[in-house]
């Protein structure tokens, strides 16, 4: 796995654990790339939308 999978993978754990506890509604972007110990800008670089995250986390 290369560092662009990893950082992929990292962003879409910590969204299904935000999106699990909050719901999507109340689920941020701040909180997904806090989770995942990345820059709220690295998860809008991979994933340009909440929607996008919610698709493939599913």
């Amino acid at each position: 796995m290369n560092a662009k999978e990893d950082r992929q993978d990292k962003i879409l754990d910590a969204s299904i654990r935000v999106f699990s506890k909050k719901g999507y509604d109340l689920a941020t972007i701040d909180e997904v790339a806090r989770k995942a110990r990345v820059s709220k800008g690295t998860v809008f670089f991979y994933y340009k939308k909440k929607d996008n995250l919610i698709e493939k986390a599913a």
